[in-house]
């Protein structure tokens, strides 16, 4: 059965639960808005598939000898380079990766702007989603189980996330895939889903808009002034607005 005796070691990457056969594992908000594993004990079999694919109980059998080349590239489109979060390099690589009828997975913000989901795209209108970074637990759904399909009928997949859900993407695949690329962003932590969404609902009640669209990383103040950015749609007029609400320092 999936249970970790430091609650805290979870990262909620659900793995676990798109490994269990049986569907008897979800993962489920706690108190504190994090995802973590609910098991329906009646209905597991004690198989041990789920702890097999948890990233922060196994290692991985890397093959490679280590850092092999560095590299400090930047996306020559400046508009590109504007809407993303730092180079625009995820953009440049994703581009190519379609060009050749692959498969992109990163992260979207919902509808509501209340949660984030690990989305996969095929097109570069649907790419600007997965543009910038979303600072908060993103729901990984069916997400490795798709991108062992997309695998498995040869097609290139291009896999963004956090160095832990990469991890657990590859415990899960449980082989090495020439053509699968990952991309790993740097991570010091995710926001409390649930604390988030309460934050949206206060500004939606303090502008009198509904939120369409949020720029964690807005450089319309400049690179070194970056900006949270809401994208708000006035309830009395059907008509986008911007507003550029919070400031966050330089250093973000």
């Amino acid at each position: 059965m999936m249970e970790l005796q430091d609650k805290s070691m979870c990262v909620g990457c659900g793995a676990c639960v798109q490994r269990c056969s049986l569907n008897c594992i979800s993962l489920q908000l706690d108190e504190e808005g994090f995802y973590y594993p609910s098991v329906i004990t009646e209905r597991c079999i004690e198989c041990g598939k789920c702890e097999r694919v948890c990233p922060s109980i196994n290692s991985l059998n890397n093959s490679s000898n280590g850092i092999k080349d560095v590299w400090c590239v930047k996306n020559i489109d400046n508009e590109i380079r504007f809407n993303s979060s730092s180079g625009g390099v995820f953009s440049a690589i994703a581009e190519y990766i379609i060009s050749e009828n692959g498969v992109i997975f990163g992260v979207s913000m919902s509808d509501d702007c209340k949660s984030a989901e690990h989305i996969a795209v095929q097109s570069l209108e649907a790419l600007t989603r997965l543009r910038g970074s979303q600072y908060l637990q993103s729901n990984m759904g069916n997400a490795y189980l798709l991108a062992k399909e997309y695998l498995q009928q040869g097609r290139k997949v291009l896999f963004s996330g956090t160095p832990c859900q990469i991890k657990g993407l590859k415990l899960y695949l449980n082989k090495e895939f020439e053509n699968l690329i990952c991309l790993e962003v740097i991570c010091h932590g995710v926001t409390s889903q649930k604390l988030w969404a309460k934050y949206v609902d206060f500004l939606q009640i303090k502008l009198k808009a509904k939120i369409s669209n949020v720029s964690f990383r807005s450089k319309k103040y400049g690179w070194k002034d970056l900006s949270t950015k809401y994208s708000c749609l006035l309830y009395t007029s059907p008509s986008p607005r911007d507003r550029t609400r919070s400031r966050m320092p330089s250093s973000a």
